[in-house]
């Protein structure tokens, strides 16, 4: 069964961004890279809409529209491309074209165009409209990230701006180092990453991963353990979030790193990642390891920030773990309520919920709520009794961080971010700010 609409423009990346934005808002669409190819579809498939680029190095958006005026004179065609002259304008007007429209184009204008021709699909529909208040800000109003990991990522979502820079350094360090350390929260995706790292360098995955927890570990266990084992595992998760980082854990790392280096295992195609609590102070310098193994640690820790900051990925991990049977049982209210819990537990008590949520599904064919707040909150103590009933004050705390991290230069810490934007740090507390405890500009809410 062929889908309603058909995307064409020789750049992968603006084809596969335009393909995830109309995915996205509930369409279903088909995208190929060759104006010709998408002749032969056009011939073969009853579309309702073509969306095109203009500048192509097979043939121009005038030459294609004739082609498919041709093929199908009544169908509509919206063109996109950068500065288009006169003559060309006045060429794919003569010939028919439904609507141009010149990069950078607004998201909201090329929806409504949409919408025009073709109806969301059934299935997403709900899905999209829970979604649209959030990710139709975000998403596509961010600077584009450019990534040179193998995209899309397998196991992660990398949906959000966030996570893309996160994959990106993680993939630089992980092509020239062996050690990689990265910082984030209990909770969140930390088998994931490992996954991913084993993908990028070549192991089968899931059956290759080892996680152990440093603060547990006895220096002669691991060491019977390392020696037992056949060979060493390609992703080594070494979590450091429960440790005292004093003098003796420093010494007692120092040591853990020596050995590993030298316990004649080949570990050539591994990568070891040490997973770092939020804020902590982690500087080589002051460990005291061997230099020599010092130098294969990466340079660059990346953060990987808790879902409440990654509201696009929240929505992707919703969309990858929910049917569409369970959308349907919770609806629209259901979908904004899940998109705006703050997950304190991360992407395992998302997983978690979600499971629960299914459950329920199984049962009744509706899910009110007021159960769904009573599976949000199961663990909580006088908890909001729904998360979509906010305070205004609430709101506005957890939206600025939204803000925050829309203008956030890549790499930059987030109290310079907060600095930049001019926030007063004499009037306000910034740590407060960036842990929703305080608002930003406490005037706005004045009257």
């Amino acid at each position: 069964m062929s889908k309603p609409i058909i995307l064409i423009d020789d750049e992968e990346k603006f084809a596969v961004m335009l393909h995830e934005l109309l995915q996205g808002s509930g369409y279903e669409a088909d995208y190929c890279l060759n104006p010709e190819e998408a002749l032969v579809r056009i011939k073969q498939e009853n579309y309702q809409l073509v969306i095109t680029d203009y500048k192509m190095p097979q043939m121009d958006g005038a030459e294609f529209l004739q082609e498919a005026r041709r093929i199908n004179p009544d169908l509509p065609v919206i063109m996109i491309s950068g500065l288009m002259n006169m003559p060309e304008l006045i060429k794919v007007a003569n010939i028919g074209v439904t609507l141009v429209l010149e990069k950078p184009f607004n998201i909201e204008d090329l929806l409504e165009n949409v919408a025009r021709f073709v109806k969301p699909s059934a299935s997403e529909q709900a899905t999209a409209e829970a979604m649209d208040m959030e990710a139709s800000e975000i998403s596509f109003q961010q600077e584009k990230v450019t990534v040179t990991y193998p995209s899309p990522a397998s196991f992660l979502s990398d949906a959000s701006n966030e996570n893309k820079r996160f994959l990106e350094t993680l993939w630089n360090s992980a092509n020239s180092s062996r050690h990689l350390p990265f910082y984030t929260q209990h909770g969140a995706e930390v088998r994931q990453v490992a996954m991913e790292i084993m993908n990028w360098t070549g192991h089968e995955v899931c059956s290759d991963v080892v996680r152990i927890e440093f603060a547990d570990t006895d220096k002669e266990i691991t060491l019977n353990w390392f020696m037992d084992s056949e060979g060493f595992p390609g992703a080594l998760l070494v979590d450091l979030r429960d440790v005292e980082w004093d003098d003796a854990a420093k010494e007692k790392f120092s040591d853990w790193v020596n050995f590993v280096e030298t316990c004649g295992k080949d570990i050539s195609m591994s990568r070891i990642m040490y997973v770092l609590p939020m804020g902590a102070r982690f500087e080589l310098s002051e460990i005291g390891m061997k230099e020599a193994h010092a130098s294969m640690f990466s340079s660059d820790y990346p953060v990987l920030l808790s879902l409440r900051d990654r509201l696009l990925d929240t929505a992707a991990y919703i969309n990858r773990f929910l049917g569409e049977k369970e959308k349907e049982a919770i609806g629209t209210d259901g979908l904004a309520q899940l998109l705006h819990h703050p997950w304190p537990g991360g992407y395992i008590e998302l997983q978690e919920k979600l499971a629960e949520i299914s459950r329920l599904s199984e049962l009744a064919e509706d899910i009110s709520t007021d159960q769904l707040s009573n599976v949000l909150h199961a663990d909580v103590i006088n908890e909001v009794p729904s998360a979509i009933c906010l305070n205004a004050g609430t709101y506005l705390r957890r939206r600025q961080r939204e803000y925050i991290l829309l203008h956030r230069k890549p790499g930059e810490d987030l109290k310079d971010t907060v600095l930049r934007l001019g926030i007063d740090s004499d009037n306000v507390s910034v740590d407060d700010v960036l842990e929703d405890k305080e608002l930003a500009f406490p005037g706005v809410l004045a009257g």
